[in-house]
């Protein structure tokens, strides 16, 4: 791509859904402390990455660091054959210093949520139930609630085509974005994988 100057884009489609655009200018002026996406088994290891990149797109930072410390030590098998699943707890910071949380709960069924902090602000966002609570407490003590509904990428994509045809660019992260936070989170739980079940850091058993 880079030899023959192609553009590329990598699908982390949550940047495109206009609530988050939303949600993104809610906390315009306002400092992101901490960012949680939190339910049960829900497939961290192959799913975990589109938060990262979400957390990303609402801070406009880099990922600084990632910590595995807290992954349950029982890895689980994947549908997959020769690829595995985690539970527990994956923590990092951005460059900004916005803390997140990745958590997926062992044997739950406890709905995905995700939760957003600043000091003054808070956000919390149930996809399934298309639903989003917003609460900014220097106004008030009353939560705002917004109603939405998450697009399959089919629906997505003819804008995004659209986008691409007419501007060059999308809402979609570039691959180079992609690049930044991919790698430290395929060699996070590439080595977390390695220690807890033997084999080699270099392979990322994921889908």
């Amino acid at each position: 791509l880079r030899q023959h100057g192609v553009k590329a884009w990598v699908n982390c489609p949550r940047r495109a859904y206009s609530i988050y655009s939303e949600i993104r200018e809610f906390f315009a002026g306002e400092k992101l402390l901490y960012a949680q996406a939190m339910g049960g088994d829900w497939g961290l290891g192959c799913n975990g990455i589109h938060f990262i990149d979400l957390f990303a797109m609402l801070t406009g930072e880099r990922l600084e660091s990632l910590d595995t410390t807290g992954l349950d030590k029982q890895l689980l098998l994947s549908k997959r054959k020769g690829f595995v699943e985690f539970t527990g707890i994956l923590r990092g910071s951005y460059m900004s210093g916005t803390n997140i949380e990745i958590v997926s709960l062992e044997k739950s069924s406890a709905r995905l949520l995700i939760t957003l902090r600043s000091e003054h602000r808070t956000c919390i966002v149930d996809e399934a139930a298309g639903c989003v609570f917003l609460l900014d407490s220097s106004k008030g003590t009353s939560w705002e609630r917004k109603e939405f509904r998450a697009p399959f990428l089919s629906e997505l994509i003819t804008g995004l085509v659209g986008q691409i045809l007419e501007t060059e660019t999308c809402a979609l992260p570039t691959l180079e974005e992609a690049v930044e936070y991919h790698l430290p989170f395929i060699k996070s739980m590439g080595a977390y994988a390695a220690a807890a079940q033997g084999g080699s850091a270099d392979l990322c058993p994921i889908t």
